[in-house]
């Protein structure tokens, strides 16, 4: 694939490595805006949201209680305990 061809993705977050191996980059989380449309900062690799894609989601992202998740900027979010409960021993 040519660097630069658009790629053309499904989801509104896609995750970017640089094609990985010797001359790939650490993995970014990217989130599409309202253009559809998207640059990789490191690699200028060029991303297009599918018009065949589903519509976004309400901005948040669930997980099952106790778990922890990633979100697109490739940060991990604490455990959800679940309501009324918190990670402080008492």
């Amino acid at each position: 694939m040519d660097p630069e061809d658009p790629i053309y993705v499904e989801t509104h977050t896609v995750a970017c490595d640089g094609g990985g191996g010797p001359l790939g980059h650490p993995k970014v989380f990217l989130t599409f805006d309202e253009s559809g449309e998207i640059v990789c900062p490191y690699c200028s690799r060029h991303y297009l949201l599918s018009p065949d894609a589903p519509a976004a989601g309400h901005g948040h992202y669930s997980h099952a209680p106790g778990g922890t998740r990633r979100v697109p900027n490739g940060d991990v979010c604490p455990p959800d305990n679940g309501p009324g409960r918190t990670d402080e021993v008492t």
